[in-house]
């Protein structure tokens, strides 16, 4: 919870929406996946890292972040597949780091990393189905981090919404895109 710590409200209320977006849109908006996992990635890192910066230059890095990859996904798609499963991936390596209890800097740049190809070698290989397991278990960890849940019930929960948000994003496939 580093924003409510610092009193960072309003980017969490921007996280949230984002990670509704995320959840239940991602497949079907991409670009909107994209824009989002941008600007959440992009106020988690200035919030960890300018920490005297006030709220509105931070919401300034992440819209900065957030509209670089939206646009990335409109005009340039093959890019923004790539950005987005190394931005997304990145941040799920970082989030599992967190929940690990580990908050070594060598350990993070380790996780982000790692994560980041995988997310980037799953959105190449298996784009559609990618997209929606990684759009939704970012929504999903975002809104429940946003709560401040932690251990069993954290997982639990989890793992429910991101089943709930794969479950809606995958009837949105057109029939021509679901194998049988």
């Amino acid at each position: 919870m580093l924003f409510l710590e610092k009193g960072l409200y309003m980017i969490k209320i921007l996280q949230v929406i984002l990670a509704l977006a995320m959840l239940f849109l991602g497949r079907k908006l991409f670009w909107v996946f994209v824009g989002s996992i941008g600007f959440i990635t992009a106020t988690e890192l200035a919030a960890s890292n300018l920490t005297a910066q006030p709220e509105w230059v931070i919401v300034l890095i992440g819209l900065a972040a957030g509209i670089f990859g939206a646009l990335l996904a409109v005009f340039f798609q093959a890019g923004a597949i790539g950005f987005a499963g190394i931005l997304g991936g990145g941040y799920l390596g970082l989030l599992l780091l967190r929940y690990l209890g580990i908050s070594n800097q060598t350990a993070q740049t380790i996780a982000y990393i790692v994560g980041a190809v995988i997310g980037l070698i799953l959105m190449i290989l298996l784009f559609d189905y990618a997209l929606i397991a990684l759009s939704s278990l970012s929504g999903s960890l975002i809104l429940i981090e946003a709560v401040g849940l932690s251990g069993w019930l954290f997982w639990i929960l989890a793992v429910i919404i991101t089943v709930v948000g794969i479950s809606v994003q995958y009837r949105q496939l057109e029939p021509s895109q679901v194998s049988p």
